[in-house]
């Protein structure tokens, strides 16, 4: 066994861990990221929460409207003109 064999491992595990100059590095990256997502989730969030409220409100808005275009398609109760309408020439005096 070579003395360079001996050592592979530590030089792996600096490798693998890196200076605490270059983690903290990254621990502050990894900081700065989670804030940004933070922020964007809360956006997300609020913009979310406004467009169920507007999904409802335009579900109950599209029902109305349909309860409508049915109440127009229903034949009226009565005759529009009373119950003996009129025809010129046939039914004057």
């Amino acid at each position: 066994m070579k003395i360079a064999d001996l050592f592979l491992p530590i030089e792996r595990l600096i490798e693998e861990h890196g200076s605490a100059a270059v983690q903290s590095k990254h621990i502050a990256f990894l900081r700065e990221q989670l804030s940004v997502l933070k922020e964007q989730f809360a956006l997300l969030q609020a913009e979310n929460e406004r467009l169920k409220a507007e999904n409802t409100e335009l579900k109950t808005r599209n029902d109305d409207l349909r309860q409508q275009i049915e109440k127009l398609k229903q034949p009226p109760a009565t005759p529009r003109w009373g119950s003996n309408p009129r025809i010129k020439g046939r039914m004057e005096p």
